[in-house]
């Protein structure tokens, strides 16, 4: 069979099977350009569902009269002109291809009047040979679009359109997700000439609450969190998660208020929605899913839109990044939000306190994502409180720890908790931050300064100097990883650890007495949520806490089994001390500054438990000393 050039019908035929699935599809395209257009208003009027009449109007900067003809050619379009605005995508659209397609399986009409022209002109163009006609036309400054008889040329995909108002549904969901997005458009939907939706343009936040309200319904913005997450850096590296999270009471087993928004693109990507179940999975009950309104604003050479033929999924340049940033942000909020309302849930997340901490609980480390590149050394069980922790293991690539603000009222009264961080810029180097002017944010932490006073500057390679009682201190960070750990965990020994399913089970040879061991001591693994099963002479893995799934398991697992070997003659209740303090030293922290704000946060919430210990971990600094350097000859 010879090889031919496809006709410009044939192939725009072939690109509307991509681009116009429906009518709202259509609807999504048109809606787009009039948001690129600076569109401050716009009207979509329907008719039978779109299959008879989709209408388009918007005020935005309309397209001159020399490019009429050119806009419903393929290929064509003014969003961008050369590779490098390819690699940096800020409008909605930007491969031409739109009307082109649209106007191959339907009868369209364009529209349009720019502010610099006295006169409107129409452009119609119909499907068979697609040669479009110019005329003058009465119209206000903007462009309106009308497609008619959608697919009347393609009676086979025509019959694969659903019923009027399912497809209505569709183009109204659709509305919904622009209106979400953009506040500051007015979006006014009508259906055979009947108003269903006008949205008036919303600036305060309260009138954006209400557009919410009424997308999503009253009872999602009753029990929602509001949270604003805000890093400033370079134009690379800063990064925006704001929105609302319905509250896990709410969650249903099909939720019909999720909406995500990147660079306020409407999204459906696997990444992002991993990513926010992985920070709500520990309070939902199995097959509940929850209701959430989220933005995430980046810079756009960092995220690459051309990867989906409906613009539905993105690409970001550090994934990993920012699905960490997502669990835990929203795990912050979710954590503080169960601690206000005084729920039993069990919390795995980073968890914002009242005094405007966050301290990272121990059911979670980092997302699978995440864990491959974290690695901590770990210490023989020689080490305790009081002795400095052995430092070995290589450098992570990402630095943990973050600090989130609360605000003043619980979610428990309906109000909204705001989440924000100074150390996302961690996240994307490897730099050790050394400025005492993070120390500010601990101001008005009253608490923490009377407990281990008020944080100075960060001293590799584990110490903090703080001001306590007047005098400047060294904190050992290492002894206090092990106090406030060895504490956490003990809290949460009594309740159990949730294990979570490895990717692949770790199959580990044991010798016969520790075979033994583990018969008998079932009990403390499936407290510690770890799943054992037993192929003599090997075990298999299959869960294990969270905690623990980016350690090495099958080095840990028999090194716990000669310890409690060794304590054979223990019951579990006095086994729970040695085996929370094991654990203690598996999980070692990456000692900065971020990482001493969430061990302080951390030390706060147990001060009963830890006060008592905490002289010991602390040195008062002999300046007198120093400064006698400075008096020699």
């Amino acid at each position: 069979m010879a090889i031919e050039l496809l006709s410009t019908r044939l192939a725009n035929q072939i690109a509307a099977g991509e681009v116009v699935e429906r009518p709202a599809s259509v609807v999504k395209e048109l809606v787009e350009n009039s948001l690129d257009a600076n569109a401050t208003k716009i009207q979509v009027d329907i008719e039978k569902g779109g299959s008879r009449l989709l209408r388009v109007r918007d005020n935005g900067n309309g397209v001159v009269k020399s490019e009429l003809i050119l806009a419903l050619s393929r290929h064509a379009t003014s969003k961008i002109k050369n590779l490098d605005d390819l690699e940096a995508i800020v409008s909605l659209g930007f491969r031409g291809e739109a009307l082109a397609s649209i106007s191959s399986v339907s009868r369209l009409t364009f529209a349009s009047k720019t502010a610099q022209q006295h006169e409107a002109w129409q452009a119609f163009a119909q499907g068979r040979d697609m040669a479009v006609e110019i005329t003058p036309v009465a119209h206000p400054q903007g462009t309106t679009v009308e497609v008619a008889d959608l697919f009347f040329n393609t009676p086979a995909r025509r019959r694969f359109l659903r019923t009027e108002k399912t497809e209505f549904n569709h183009i109204d969901e659709l509305i919904k997700r622009f209106a979400l997005s953009r506040f500051d458009v007015e979006f006014v939907l009508k259906h055979n000439d009947k108003l269903l939706r006008n949205l008036k343009v919303a600036t305060t936040q309260a009138q954006k609450e209400r557009r919410v309200a009424a997308i999503c319904s009253n009872r999602f913005m009753e029990n929602a969190l509001a949270i604003a997450f805000n890093e400033a850096g370079d134009q690379h590296n800063e990064v925006t998660l704001t929105g609302w999270l319905g509250l896990p009471q709410i969650a249903k087993s099909h939720s019909d208020a999720q909406y995500c928004y990147v660079n306020g693109r409407m999204m459906r990507d696997k990444l992002i929605n991993h990513a926010i179940r992985q920070a709500y999975q520990p309070y939902l009950a199995e097959g509940m899913v929850p209701s959430y309104v989220l933005y995430i604003e980046l810079d756009p050479s960092q995220v690459d839109v051309n990867v989906h033929p409906a613009k539905h999924e993105v690409r970001f340049h550090q994934s990993r990044v920012i699905h960490d940033l997502i669990i835990q942000v929203l795990g912050s909020a979710l954590s503080q939000a169960d601690r206000n309302a005084g729920g039993g849930v069990e919390s795995h997340h980073s968890v914002t306190t009242s005094h405007g901490y966050a301290h990272e609980d121990l059911g979670n480390s980092q997302p699978d994502s995440v864990r491959e590149s974290r690695d901590y050394s770990s210490s023989p069980m020689t080490a305790s409180y009081g002795e400095p922790r052995s430092q070995g293991g290589s450098q992570p690539q990402y630095q943990q720890g973050y600090s989130y603000g609360a605000s003043a009222n619980g979610p428990s009264q309906g109000a909204n908790i705001a989440v924000a961080s100074d150390s996302y810029q961690q996240l994307m180097t490897d730099s050790v931050p050394l400025e005492s002017h993070h120390a500010t944010l601990f101001s008005e932490l009253d608490d923490s300064q009377q407990l281990l006073g008020q944080p100075l500057a960060f001293v590799a390679p584990h110490y903090l100097s703080v001001l306590h009682n007047d005098q400047v201190k060294l904190i050992a960070l290492d002894r206090l990883h092990l106090l406030v750990t060895h504490q956490e965990l003990l809290q949460r020994w009594s309740q159990g650890f949730v294990g979570q399913p490895l990717l692949l089970p770790v199959s580990i040879p044991l010798d016969r007495l520790l075979l033994e061991q583990l018969t008998h001591r079932q009990q403390i693994f499936r407290r510690l949520g770890i799943d054992i099963s037993v192929r003599d002479p090997q075990i298999i893995i299959k869960q294990v806490p969270q905690m623990l799934r980016d350690k090495d398991i099958a080095t840990l697992i028999p090194q716990l089994l000669v310890l409690l070997n060794q304590q054979h003659h223990l019951d579990e209740q006095e086994l729970a001390p040695m085996v929370c303090q094991w654990l203690s030293l598996q999980l070692g922290g990456d000692y900065n500054l971020a990482y001493a704000k969430s061990l302080i946060a951390r030390a706060v919430i147990l001060n009963d438990s830890v006060s008592a210990a905490i002289d010991s971990l602390m040195i008062t600094v002999d300046f007198d000393r120093t400064m006698a350097e400075f008096t020699k000859d």
